[in-house]
């Protein structure tokens, strides 16, 4: 259980399949610091994800890629910790806890002082969970900048308060200019924009801390080449550039893993990357 293919997690395996979440894997930690340092070296800011809900969530069993989570180290161990069952509710009520909370302080702490921004959960709701799995965050480095994935509206800049409680905000599936149109219901919060292209365009609103992702926004689940509909992507990720916004691009490599079993760098997408460069 030390490695899951070409990945390094952060506990190592027992002969009987197991892991003890507490048996520590230095390998991890090690490669964390190593990778985050040849990042910063050349000028990248890391955006370390401490959270997700795909390996072992209830409600993302099923979906393509998604492996057996009853086979996962978050419900087959020693620890007692069973994510996900009897429902995903238990895990966002209770979390972060023992484990959970010793991880986050660990790799906080080496990584305390680098080019780092903390994302506390990928796709994570609960805004109560964000609260906790933040001060345990700001408990190690009270100057840690944070970003929050959420649901993917527009008014969640306001509700999750950002450039106040959050230093920045990723938001998903913008696959093309089109997107940007679609009207999304904010319920009683009337003053909050019900369109990104809106939330992008308010004076009040400081795009810098907003972050466009690629992420929920591939053309197709088994094309290698075309994975995206690079012309339309790139389109979205220059209008949020000329109005501050970041851009956080999914290569299409991770299809490689997905479809063999082993990520194969060869397919990042260099020539789409360059475009995205040229637009900061």
């Amino acid at each position: 259980m030390e490695q899951v293919h070409d990945l390094i997690l952060p506990f190592t395996g027992r002969p009987d399949g197991k892991v003890d979440l507490f048996d520590w894997n230095p390998a991890y930690f090690d490669r964390a610091e190593a990778i985050v340092a040849e990042m910063n070296a050349r000028g990248v800011l890391v955006q370390f994800t401490l959270t997700e809900l795909y390996g072992w969530s209830s409600r993302k069993q099923g979906l393509p890629g998604v492996p057996d989570a009853n086979a996962g180290p978050w419900r087959r161990n020693v620890n007692g910790i069973h994510w996900g069952i009897p429902d995903d509710d238990v895990y966002f009520t209770t979390e972060p806890q023992g484990w959970l909370t010793s991880y986050i302080t660990r790799i906080v702490s080496r990584l305390k002082g680098a080019g780092v921004i903390w994302r506390l959960g990928n796709e994570m709701p609960e805004k109560a969970l964000h609260e906790r799995l933040r001060a345990v965050v700001r408990r190690i480095d009270p100057s840690a900048q944070i970003v929050i994935n959420r649901e993917d509206v527009p008014g969640m800049y306001a509700n999750m308060r950002i450039g106040h409680d959050y230093d920045r905000i990723e938001y998903h599936g913008l696959r093309d200019l089109g997107t940007l149109d679609i009207v999304h219901d904010n319920g009683s919060a009337t003053d909050r924009p019900d369109t990104f292209r809106k939330l992008l365009n308010r004076s009040d609103v400081d795009c810098k801390r907003i972050v466009l992702s690629s992420d929920g926004c591939r053309a197709s689940s088994t094309d290698l080449v075309n994975t995206y509909d690079w012309p339309r992507l790139l389109e979205v990720a220059q209008y949020g550039a000329q109005r501050g916004c970041s851009y956080s691009h999914q290569s299409r490599a991770k299809m490689t893993r997905i479809l063999t079993g082993r990520a194969d760098l060869g397919a990042i997408e260099t020539d789409f990357l360059d475009r995205l460069r040229r637009l900061y």
